[in-house]
């Protein structure tokens, strides 16, 4: 009797069937260990699965691809942040040759020193003073010398002198007569001095003369013909005959001590500058201040502003000369009307239309009307807009009569500047005709839609890619249906 229909090593038993041949089974059924068997649930989840995973390594693919990109480009912009704080970090470390160093040029008038003393006297340079801290070539200033006695006795001298360098003493016989310093205490010479013609630092001795020896000690002195800086930080672009006008200049202090007493004086050949003087008083070292000064010209010409100083009691001078020609403004507001309507009812002619400001700067106290033979009248005997910036326009409503019956009329618009000028502008147009369009065409982008060549905004994706994110759902979608579909197909067929 045959147990079994398969032996364990799969060869099929000899009792049922063919020789040597398999017995057939149902497509829809196993026979194993005698029991036949359906496809489980086991099967259908593992073929499911399947036809599901085809649809989701494709959305792997898609969304590995899009975050490389997105990576790419935020990589893209750190590196160009970090370039660009790099720049402005190099930018902030450098300095140019005319720039001021600040606090590091600054040095100071006094100077405490312990050599210098006399061997066995006890006395030494202890400080040393000099009025104005910087002499220019010329100056007159006052040096302070202070000696100290650290000893235990008086000691006295016969003779105190300052010589030897282009720096000189202005009186040499003030401590001839000689003096006594007591133990303990301190005494002050003073000199008054001039500087010579020689920049740089001086060296001149002090020498005090003792009983048995000599106290000797070179005096720094330092003489700088470094004079203020003048110049213009804003000027109009273009003088216009009878307009008024700003000019902006800067006043800097280069030197390496203070001066007072600063004013600045300016004269026109033919302008008329407002105001006549100005007073600044104290500029402190590698400082600056502006200072605004309104010029009229009448013709052409030179302004000057001359600007006086005191280095101590020492009066300078520095000077800037400007020159002052006539010339078309090509920066001023630029007022043009377009897109003219007329109606005429009654007599009375309407015009409306658009007034429109084609120049860089901004047009204030704008005003439009009729001229010529076109008499204003009720209800719209002006149209008064106001300021009107610089690429802008407003609309504008203008009635009159015209007893002659003329074929144009004249607008005129008046307007000013930002110094307050008066300007205007006369645009003729034509009434014989129903509508009068003044504008020669309209190059602008329409309201609402972007610029040509715009980038897109942030986090919008374009190219393949985008256009592959876009599509993986409903690609997933179809491809579920279609692995369900094929999958229903195939068991129907078992």
């Amino acid at each position: 009797m045959i147990s079994s229909a398969y032996h364990n090593t799969g060869t099929p038993a000899t009792g049922q069937g063919a020789p040597g041949k398999r017995p057939a089974q149902s497509p829809v059924s196993a026979q194993r260990d005698g029991v036949t068997r359906r496809p489980g649930r086991r099967d259908t989840v593992r073929r499911i699965t399947t036809v599901l995973l085809i649809p989701l390594a494709f959305c792997v693919l898609i969304m590995a691809a899009s975050a490389v990109d997105v990576n790419n480009s935020s990589m893209s912009t750190t590196t160009a942040g970090t370039n660009l704080t790099q720049a402005v970090t190099t930018t902030s470390s450098s300095g140019s040759s005319g720039s001021y160093t600040g606090v590091s040029q600054v040095t100071t008038s006094t100077t405490t020193a312990a050599t210098g003393s006399s061997t066995g006297s006890g006395l030494s340079v202890t400080k040393t003073t000099l009025d104005p801290e910087v002499l220019m070539p010329g100056d007159s200033g006052t040096l302070t010398i202070v000696v100290s006695n650290s000893g235990n006795t008086a000691v006295d001298y016969t003779r105190a002198t300052l010589a030897g360098s282009s720096v000189t003493t202005m009186d040499s016989t003030q401590y001839a007569s000689g003096g006594s310093i007591s133990p303990g205490s301190t005494m002050q010479f003073i000199f008054p001095i001039q500087a010579g013609t020689r920049v740089g630092v001086q060296y001149p001795e002090f020498v005090l003369n003792l009983d048995s020896n000599t106290l000797r000690y070179p005096v720094a002195v330092k003489v700088s013909d470094t004079n203020l800086a003048v110049s213009v930080a804003s000027q109009p672009d273009a003088y216009v005959q009878g307009f008024k006008d700003s000019i902006v200049l800067s006043i800097g202090n280069p030197r390496q001590n203070s001066v007072n007493g600063i004013q600045i004086i300016p004269s026109g050949d033919g302008s008329t500058i407002s105001p006549g003087s100005i007073f600044i008083g104290a500029l402190a070292s590698n400082s600056e201040i502006s200072k605004t000064f309104s010029v009229t010209p009448s013709r052409e010409g030179n302004v000057t502003f001359q600007v006086s100083f005191q280095n101590g009691l020492n009066v300078h001078t520095a000077s800037l000369t400007i020159p002052v020609t006539f010339s078309e403004d090509k920066t001023q507001a630029d007022l043009l009307i377009s897109d003219t309507v007329i109606t005429q009812s009654a007599g009375v002619t309407h015009i409306t239309g658009n007034v429109n400001n084609a120049g860089l700067k901004d047009a204030n106290g704008v005003v439009v009307t009729t001229g010529g033979t076109g008499t204003p009248v009720d209800p719209y005997k002006q149209a008064v807009i106001g300021s009107l910036a610089a690429n802008d326009f407003s609309s504008f409503e203008v009635t009159f009569t015209d007893r002659t019956n003329s074929a144009s009329v004249p607008l005129v618009i008046s307007y000013k500047d930002a110094n307050g000028n008066s300007l205007t502008r006369t645009v003729t147009v034509d009434i014989k005709s129903s509508t009068s369009n003044m504008t020669a065409g309209n190059g602008g982008a329409p309201s609402g839609s972007a610029p040509s060549g715009a980038m897109s905004p942030p986090g919008q994706r374009n190219g393949i890619v985008g256009t592959l994110t876009g599509l993986a759902l409903p690609i997933v979608a179809v491809l579920v249906v279609i692995g369900g579909a094929a999958l229903y197909i195939r068991r129907r067929k078992r």
